[in-house]
């Protein structure tokens, strides 16, 4: 099961909002092979609850954020597949 999970739903594109999928999908007139419609189907899904997982951030910590200033310089330390390099 755990294998079967992982080659067939899992991704790495899970963590994007549902605005993101969707530009995704139109940027490839949403053609998506018949193998990959489960995971085409978990994916939209998981992406859907990181919409709203990510407004309840921006309503809760959106202005702390914001007046955050960072002194230079700025380390970010991250782990390998972490999404450290996309900041």
């Amino acid at each position: 099961m755990r294998s079967y999970l992982s080659r067939n739903l899992f991704t790495l594109i899970q963590g994007m909002t549902f605005g993101n999928w969707q530009a995704l999908l139109r940027q490839h007139r949403y053609e998506v092979d018949r193998q990959y419609l489960p995971r085409a189907l978990f994916v939209t899904s998981a992406t859907l609850s990181n919409s709203a997982h990510a407004k309840i951030e921006d309503a809760v910590f959106g202005r702390r954020v914001e007046a955050t200033q960072v002194e230079p310089p700025l380390f970010v330390l991250g782990h390998y597949r972490s999404g450290t390099t996309h900041l």
